[in-house]
């Protein structure tokens, strides 16, 4: 079972209050996303980028290819920027 986020912030010394701040939530609320398996893709995107922490540790994945999981995340990341500049652009 993956560590709940609590932990995993710990850990990463980061304070609950950035997450906080990344979700538009206030901290006491944090507790509620301690379970990330649990959270919307696009929340613990949030929190990754927010931390640092790459995905697949806050959702608990233990595996080999751990780090395409995190690359194609990145990717995809980058695909959305672009996308966001042209609509921005027009």
């Amino acid at each position: 079972m993956a560590d709940i986020l609590r932990d995993i912030l710990k850990k990463h010394k980061i304070q609950q209050s950035v997450v906080a701040k990344a979700l538009g939530l206030q901290r006491v609320n944090i507790n509620r996303y301690d379970n990330m398996i649990e959270r919307s893709v696009k929340e613990v995107i949030l929190i990754s980028k927010a931390t640092g922490i790459p995905f697949s540790e806050l959702i608990g994945i233990d595996s080999k290819d751990i780090k395409n999981v995190d690359r194609f995340l990145k990717k995809l990341g980058k695909v959305e920027k672009s996308i966001n500049e042209e609509q921005n652009e027009n």
